[in-house]
């Protein structure tokens, strides 16, 4: 299914006039009717996708049910007969996630008792209400419920700077991200909360180093299995010039799927050159778009393709809904005929991500390292650089579960999937998976297991991946890709350079690096970011965002898009903002 809502009935809500929010809600989004089950404790509304035809709810004549938002595949099946054996298999106080790939949320009634969860490492995302009164798939649906839409100043900063809110927190205090750690059981007049062990912090035992290889192999050709076994040939991949879309097809290839295979950019563009000589070397066709080349869009138009890029993108997306159109077209062209989307999206599992020495790290030094991307001249007094990496240091504490300051470098890897694609990548997989099937299926929690402990210097230099690439199709292994090598050997002395260049380089020259290019940087500002085309969208007063950013000091056109995307949510939604003097 593309959506969900769940409402939890009380004595204290109106459970009509929620009701009727949320239905209007998803109907601005696109949605046709729902399937409904009222129950004594709650209503639930489950909505089909918005492109892709899909039966995903699965109602016994007991009353017993299971549902499912986004793409479930449980031993190597998909839809009515995965939920059927998901709920004939379920039990609560045993939860067995073996054999179950994707990026979901099941809801499911058995013996009289609902529980809800989500995907292990919760890239799909469901939003909650401070009350506990909602459950839902979408942050604007949350959003039409509450009545109390206090900003969230440090979340606000986050998706400025880093494309996301981390830590389960969204940009309303009132509304909050499920923890994918529970089980969550809808009992009448409360939600109780069961916890399902995590598996990836603590203490994660490697396997011998000659076994890495072989378990990585042998897990991914497993995952690529059941998507063979679900979708067949109806996929959709891209192709670029880097590592992780070329393991993608060499393991489609491997199991003899032939998917649509797209590349974005423009003709003179690295991605888009190798790509076409890998599809002419290999003998399949080639959707090439040039996202720049869309018919500009007129003034009276640009508010109309605002709004439905913010109803569909749900709010806040992580590029942000100030754009020509282009984005959601081509999303919607992924799956239009019911194709699986698949993304090479996590693939940094299997190299050094962060570009960080083989030592461990305060939790300072790794936020200066990657969570820099701020210029604190174009913030106003409300942001407080101390603040903001005091929280984003708690939140990492929180994630690993650990109470000091130093993460080992098992930490830093797992900081990767556990943080940066829970919250980063999480956000654009949900909003695909609104539309159609989509996958990410390097970040799988089996997979994860397996190549946190990979030891860093098979991972520098992207060797790991190259080898991965190379055991399985030499042929593609040996394009070249846009590194300036292929992927049979070893990399070049310029390669390892280069990349060292960022290895050792002090934390502390790290959080200067986007400061310093930002404020050399002379922008070309797109016709969908110059002031006569926002201001046909939203006041351009901004009387939200101008207590958070010096709008015209924003040479970052990503931030300021966001910025812009901020400023109409919270128009929308008649947000509150409280100074945090």
């Amino acid at each position: 299914m593309g959506a969900f809502a769940l409402i939890r009935k009380d004595s204290n809500n109106n459970l009509s006039e929620l009701s009727e929010n949320i239905l209007q809600e998803f109907s601005n989004q696109g949605f046709t009717v729902p399937v409904t089950i009222d129950d004594p404790g709650y209503r639930l509304y489950v909505y089909p996708k918005l492109i892709t035809k899909s039966e995903n709810i699965v109602q016994l004549s007991n009353g017993d049910f299971c549902a499912c938002t986004g793409t479930l595949l449980l031993n190597e099946t998909t839809g009515i007969t995965a939920l059927r054996n998901f709920l004939d298999d379920f039990e609560p106080n045993s939860i067995n996630l073996n054999g179950v790939y994707g990026s979901f949320c099941i809801i499911l009634r058995k013996n009289s008792r609902t529980f809800l969860l989500t995907d292990h490492l919760g890239i799909y995302k469901v939003y909650c209400t401070n009350n506990d009164l909602i459950l839902t798939s979408s942050f604007l649906a949350a959003a039409s419920t509450t009545y109390q839409k206090n900003i969230e100043n440090q979340s606000v900063y986050e998706y400025i700077f880093q494309g996301a809110t981390y830590g389960g927190r969204t940009v309303f205090q009132s509304i909050q991200l499920v923890d994918s750690k529970k089980l969550y059981e809808i009992a009448p007049l409360t939600i109780r909360e069961h916890q399902i062990p995590n598996r990836l912090t603590g203490q994660l035992v490697p396997p011998p180093e000659a076994d890495h290889f072989k378990e990585t192999l042998e897990k991914l050709n497993n995952i690529y299995q059941a998507i063979k076994n679900s979708f067949a040939n109806n996929i959709d991949t891209a192709i670029s010039g880097g590592y992780d879309s070329r393991l993608t097809l060499a393991l489609l290839f491997k199991q003899g799927i032939k998917p649509n295979i797209h590349v974005y950019g423009k003709s003179t563009d690295a991605d888009v050159i190798i790509a076409n000589i890998i599809s002419q070397g290999e003998g399949f066709n080639l959707c090439h778009t040039d996202k720049s080349n869309f018919k500009q869009v007129s003034l009276e138009q640009f508010p109309k393709v605002i709004e439905e890029n913010y109803r569909i993108f749900d709010g806040y997306p992580n590029d942000g809904i100030f754009n020509n159109g282009a984005d959601l077209a081509t999303r919607r062209s992924r799956c239009k005929n019911g194709e699986l989307m698949l993304n090479g999206g996590g693939g940094e599992i299997f190299r050094n991500f962060y570009y960080l020495r083989d030592q461990p790290y305060s939790i300072k030094h790794f936020l200066w390292s990657f969570y820099n991307r701020f210029d604190p001249k174009t913030c106003t007094v409300e942001f407080s650089e101390k603040k903001y990496f005091e929280q984003l240091e708690e939140k990492i504490r929180n994630t690993l579960n650990i109470e000091g300051n130093i993460l080992s470098r098992t930490d830093i890897e797992l900081l990767y999937p556990l943080f940066r694609c829970r919250y980063w990548m999480g956000r654009n997989n949900s909003i695909n998976n609104r539309l159609g099937y989509a996958l990410t299926p390097f970040i799988e929690h089996a997979l994860i297991k397996s190549t946190v402990t990979i030891p860093i210097e098979k991972k520098n230099y992207g060797r790991f991946e190259a080898s991965l690439i190379n055991a399985i199709s030499p042929q593609l292994a040996a394009y070249h890709s846009d590194y300036g090598h292929n992927f049979t050997s070893e990399p070049p002395l310029r390669r390892k350079l280069k990349d060292l260049s960022s290895i050792l380089r002090p934390p502390i020259l790290r959080k200067y690096t986007y400061r310093i290019k930002m404020r050399r940087n002379s922008p070309c500002k797109p016709y969908s970011l110059s002031p006569t085309y926002v201001t046909t969208a939203l006041d351009n007063n901004f009387p939200y965002m101008r207590n958070f950013v010096r709008i015209n000091h924003i040479r970052d056109m990503e931030q300021l898009n966001r910025v812009f995307t901020l400023e109409y949510l919270f128009q929308k939604t008649n947000a509150s903002f409280t100074p945090s003097g």
